[in-house]
């Protein structure tokens, strides 16, 4: 029993040996000349998306990728023409764009890819697969020759493989009608409303802030244009200043009647002329407010006047024309002027302030009555003729003959 058993294990044996190198051997076979120049697959493609399930209407991305065989010996060229997003047609699928990017290459394979944005617009593709369209590549299989040419194969084609999409419906199987979500929560609405007026405070300081910027350019501006002109501070008008200078004049005539001319009082009528001098000069005269009603020094005048709500304003009215100046001015001025620039004015007054310097500061502890109260008569008709002229009457009507064009009459 024994020795059948041990036969039998060894025909088994035997039979297995026989039959592994068979299939060795079989594997071990010379492969034809010529067969290893193409492979089975020269051309292998396939599809890859971005999404699986898409909306009506939504873009996805669906991406081609290829793989070539590209080797020393054998190479294949494949027309990619129609690969092309602009010229690609995939329907039912719209095409709205696509890209191209740089082949790959490997080292024996060449790989290009190209990526195109799809999208379906289909009432009737609700719930279902839809498939991309079958599509063929042509390509040809050019082989390198002996003597260094190539020889070309005929055309080929190659099917893409097949991709399909799911469209999902855009309401539940179950829905009776049509139901739109609310586009904003309610802490959505209250963060776009913070949102809103955090903008408006930032714009009105921005607006505020420009205000700002633009006054203090405007100030800039006006004080600029001020610095061209001299600077003087009327905080009275002439009207009411040569009003006070000709009652003052009548004050110092009151007081020579009472005690006779002294040096104090030549001083005093002096200042006085002095003032009026300036308007016959057409010079400003020096304004400065003052504290109170009294107390002006020597050469000044004190000028009360009506201020806003009622309120009374001291003003210190002071001159600084001399003999010399009106002398320069005299001379320049035209023989035949007339107003405020007429030349014997000028004289009038020139020798009205030289008297009254002579009386007043003079070394002299004699005083020439006579001369002084020739110097005041003249001197306070010049002044009331400055006081009619500056009246306010007087100066509209200047405007308006200016405007028209009419000279006025001589003085």
């Amino acid at each position: 029993m024994r020795t059948v058993r041990a036969a039998v294990g060894l025909l088994v044996t035997v039979v297995a040996g026989l039959s592994l190198s068979t299939t060795l051997g079989f594997a071990q076979q010379p492969t034809p000349a010529g067969a290893d120049l193409v492979p089975a697959d020269p051309i292998r493609c396939w599809w890859r998306t971005t999404t699986s399930a898409v909306r009506v209407g939504e873009t996805f991305t669906v991406v081609l990728t290829c793989a070539i065989l590209e080797l020393d010996t054998v190479k294949v060229v494949a027309d990619q023409t129609r690969l092309d997003a602009t010229a690609v047609q995939l329907a039912p699928f719209e095409v709205v764009g696509g890209v191209h990017p740089p082949d790959l290459r490997t080292e024996d394979h060449r790989l290009f890819q190209y990526e195109y944005k799809l999208r379906i617009i289909n009432d009737r593709s609700f719930g279902t697969d839809i498939k991309l369209p079958q599509m063929r590549l042509s390509y040809r299989v050019q082989t390198r020759a002996t003597a260094g040419g190539s020889i070309e194969g005929r055309e080929q084609l190659y099917v893409l493989p097949v991709e399909s999409i799911r469209v999902l419906s855009t309401v539940p199987a179950d829905a009776t009608d049509i139901r739109a979500a609310p586009p904003t929560t309610f802490a959505d609405i209250e963060a776009r409303s913070f949102g809103a007026n955090t903008r408006i405070i930032a714009g009105g300081v921005s607006f505020a802030l420009a205000g700002v910027a633009g006054l203090v350019a405007a100030v800039q501006l006006v004080r600029r244009y001020r610095a061209k002109k001299p600077e003087t501070t009327r905080l009275a008008s002439d009207p009411v200043i040569l009003r006070e200078v000709d009652r003052e004049l009548e004050a110092v005539q009151r007081q020579r009647e009472a005690t006779g001319w002294t040096s104090e009082l030549a001083a005093r009528a002096l200042a006085l002329f002095r003032i009026a001098a300036g308007y016959a000069l057409l010079q400003p005269v020096n304004q400065a407010e003052a504290a109170r009603a009294n107390g002006a020094e020597t050469g000044a005048v004190i000028v009360t006047t009506r201020g806003w709500r009622g309120r009374s304003k001291h003003v210190i009215v002071s001159g600084t024309a001399t003999p010399e100046t009106l002398a320069q001015a005299r001379i320049a001025t035209p023989a035949n002027g007339s107003g405020s620039s007429d030349p014997r004015r000028m004289e009038r007054l020139q020798n009205v302030l030289a008297e009254f310097t002579r009386a007043g500061y003079g070394r002299s502890d004699r005083l020439d009555a006579a001369a002084l109260d020739g110097s005041m008569t003249a001197g306070r008709d010049v002044v009331r003729q400055l006081k009619s002229e500056h009246a306010w009457w007087m100066q509209k009507l200047s405007v308006i003959r200016k405007k028209s064009g009419i000279a006025g009459p001589p003085a």
